[in-house]
């Protein structure tokens, strides 16, 4: 029986969820039934009367824990009533893929997210987009996969994940490798011939190939209403 992969996206909890990146995620990596998927919204500040606190235990500065409980529930609330994601939600439970979403507090995303990643055995860490500071950190801390969300719906791959996401990436590069040598053979032969596109970088290094994973939850009705967004992977 294949492994349960456990994928943990990381963000801060004061920026926009990632809706189009969890959307994708189901078919992109693609996600399976019993695999999970736990999105960690990070609160480590809270705003008072007094200006802005940071979430932490052992500072004399510290916020009031009850503010900060009654914060963390806020944004649950809020999350538990986002239409994007009470949707999603229902099609990964179609598909049979758990999928969570947990708000964690304390000083910062990076101690934050490390323990979360840790406690729930991920094997897939995805970075938000403005977590690019914290790159180092989880590479020295984690042994995972390890990607991030950059802008223009890149994925920048820092570490890459174990056993069945490695292994689909070398079969579309080989998938692809198939195709243009049929199309050499069949030059009359036109149009996109397969569902994910391989483009070597100016670098010329076979390790580092942008995959376009055009893969996209746009043909399921079911998130029909969800902005729809390709992601690619720089590996």
């Amino acid at each position: 029986m294949e492994a349960v992969q456990e994928v943990v996206l990381i963000q801060d909890s004061a920026t926009d969820v990632c809706v189009s990146f969890i959307k994708w995620a189901l078919k992109g990596l693609p996600l399976r039934a019993r695999d999970k998927f736990t999105l960690v919204s990070v609160l480590h500040q809270v705003n008072t009367t007094l200006g802005p606190k940071r979430v932490d235990a052992n500072s004399l500065l510290g916020t009031n824990p009850r503010i900060i409980e009654l914060e963390a529930s806020r944004i649950q609330q809020e999350y538990e009533n986002h239409a994007g994601l009470v949707q999603i939600s229902q099609v990964y439970a179609k598909r049979k893929v758990e999928f969570k979403i947990e708000v964690a507090t304390g000083p910062s995303c990076r101690l934050v997210g490390e323990k979360a990643a840790k406690s729930l055995n991920a094997t897939l860490v995805i970075l938000h987009r403005q977590m690019k500071n914290d790159k180092k950190y989880f590479l020295k801390n984690l042994s995972c996969g390890i990607w991030r969300i950059k802008d223009n719906c890149k994925i920048e791959q820092l570490r890459a994940p174990e056993a069945r996401y490695a292994r689909e990436a070398r079969e579309a590069r080989e998938a692809r490798e198939d195709i243009e040598a049929r199309e050499d053979r069949e030059a009359s032969i036109s149009g996109d011939l397969s569902p994910v596109n391989i483009s070597p970088r100016s670098d010329n290094n076979p390790m580092h190939d942008e995959i376009s994973l055009s893969i996209s939850a746009a043909v399921d009705d079911d998130l029909s209403t969800v902005d729809d967004e390709l992601f690619s992977i720089e590996i």
